[in-house]
C-alpha cells in the first residue's frame, strides 16, 4: 500500500477534536484482508463516527455506522478503534477496482443523521450506498454534506490496492 495522503482538514490545533485515520497491511494487494484504525482526541467525550470509501471507479460505500452493529460506533478519545475489530463477523478484503481509494472518517460529538446521505440497498445489505457517486465527490459532496448536518471533524485516507 503506499499512502500518499493522510491527514486532517486543516493544521492541528492543540486542544482540539482530531480524528485520525490508518490502515493496515502496507502494502495492500488485491485480495488481502485490511483493517482501518479509528482513534479521537482532543476531546473530553466519545464522538460518534462514520466511515466511508471511494474507489477509483467514483463509487462511495459507507462501512460505518452498518447493519453489523445494533448501536451507533463511538470513539472514546486516545483509545484506537479497529474495524473490522478482532473475532467480527466479517473481514475486509482488497478488490478491484485496482488503484488509489479514499477513505474518509467523519467524527461528531452529536448522533450522526444519514439520512439522505446514504441508504441501504435492500433488507441484506450490510453496508449503505452513499447518495452521492462520482469520482471526487466524497471530498466534495459527501464532506460538505456532512458538515451541514452537524458540526465535527474529519480526515481522509488514501491507500492504493494493487496486484
Amino acid at each position: 500500500m503506499g499512502l500518499t495522503a493522510c491527514g486532517t482538514d486543516s493544521a492541528p490545533v492543540a486542544g482540539a477534536p482530531r480524528a485520525e485515520l490508518g490502515l493496515t497491511p502496507s502494502p495492500l494487494r488485491a485480495g488481502d484482508p485490511l483493517t482501518f484504525s479509528l482513534t479521537l482526541s482532543g476531546t473530553p467525550a466519545p464522538w460518534n463516527v462514520a466511515l466511508f470509501v471511494e474507489n477509483p471507479d467514483g463509487e462511495i460505500q459507507q462501512l460505518l455506522p452498518n447493519r453489523l452493529r445494533t448501536s451507533p460506533v463511538t470513539l472514546a478519545p486516545g483509545a484506537a478503534y479497529q474495524f473490522p475489530g478482532a473475532g467480527a463477523e466479517i473481514q475486509l478484503r482488497a478488490g478491484e477496482p485496482l488503484g488509489t481509494h479514499t477513505a474518509l472518517l467523519f467524527a461528531a460529538p452529536a448522533p450522526l443523521n444519514l439520512d439522505g446521505i446514504s441508504a441501504y440497498a435492500g433488507a441484506q445489505a450490510a453496508f449503505a450506498t452513499v447518495s452521492v457517486q462520482g469520482r471526487g465527490h466524497l471530498e466534495t459532496e459527501l464532506l460538505t454534506r456532512l458538515r451541514t448536518a452537524g458540526p465535527g471533524v474529519s480526515t481522509l485516507l488514501r491507500f492504493d490496492i494493487t496486484r
